[in-house]
């Protein structure tokens, strides 16, 4: 119902057991929301043997993202052609209607085993555009509830910024990228507030220590938090899950977890790749690093 500052248009799907369905809600200031349904040719027996849900001895996107080859298909072989379904039964049939329509930013929100998909990132065959984002602006939620309360909020005090990226020292490979990421983000954050300015608070390099960390995270002002690192997703012990910082030590996601408690922050972004790790034969309540 709410109306803020982002697109008018969401995107449902769900996917059933004979045919996938994406509900286009394009919404209006003052009125119903007009709502049509476009038919996607994917069933859901199709779409939890690509995740990985109905049998994990095949060749399946958690398999692929645990890098576990099969004697047929090495594993980034089955991400590419994972991405590609994706592309060809999902979200191109929907691209094609959006343009169709002017449509050329849109909310995301995928439902069941499709949230476990990075649908925003598929690739387009039918165009010159390497990715679906460039032809149409994704913004991917978890649900139309998230996307209510962020806009309930865009009309209150500026929100500030917390973050680190690319800590240094560090065995592992080096994520230079990650600091032109929290570059580009942090330079969203800053806005007047009265007689001043709110700017970010971001650690880079060596200086990226768990105290250090922990006094970014536990600090008043940050209802956003910001992490471009390395992260650990350990499903049998949650303790030993969290994010790398420098020296390769480990601040625990446990800690990032207190941190939110009574102090208002609103969105944690772990841009870590074993933060997306999920293990798909768990129930929905097992904490995990993206769970904190």
């Amino acid at each position: 119902r709410a109306m803020g500052r982002g697109p008018a248009t969401v995107v449902y799907i769900v996917a059933g057991v004979d045919l996938s369905l994406a509900i286009l809600v394009s919404r209006k200031p003052e009125s119903a929301p007009d709502i049509s349904v476009l038919e996607l040719s994917l069933t859901s027996r199709e779409l939890d043997d690509w995740v990985g849900l109905n049998d994990s001895s095949r060749t399946s996107w958690f398999g692929a993202y645990r890098k576990r080859d099969t004697l047929l298909t090495p594993w980034m072989e089955v991400i590419a052609l994972t991405m590609r379904n994706c592309s060809r039964r999902i979200m191109e049939p929907i691209e094609a209607e959006l343009l169709r329509r002017g449509v050329q930013e849109a909310y995301l929100i995928p439902t069941g085993s499709l949230s476990f998909l990075p649908l925003h990132c598929c690739t387009n065959r039918n165009s010159s555009a390497s990715v679906l984002n460039e032809r149409v602006t994704w913004h991917r939620l978890p649900s139309a509830r998230f996307l209510a309360r962020c806009e309930e909020l865009s009309d209150v005090k500026p929100e500030g910024l917390v973050g680190f990226a690319d800590p240094t020292p560090t065995a592992l490979p080096r994520l230079e990228e990650a600091r032109d990421e929290i570059d580009v983000v942090s330079a969203r954050f800053v806005a007047p507030w009265g007689n001043y300015w709110i700017t970010p608070a971001i650690d880079k390099g060596d200086t990226s220590t768990p105290d250090t960390i922990a006094h970014l995270v536990d600090g008043e002002y940050g209802e956003v938090i910001h992490c471009a690192c390395h992260a650990r997703s350990d499903d049998e012990d949650f303790a030993r899950s969290g994010l790398y910082v420098s020296g390769d030590k480990i601040f625990g996601v446990s800690h990032l977890l207190r941190s939110r408690e009574g102090r208002g922050v609103r969105l944690v972004v772990l841009s870590c790749c074993e933060s997306g790790l999920a293990e798909p034969a768990l129930s929905d309540d097992v904490s995990e690093v993206n769970g904190a």
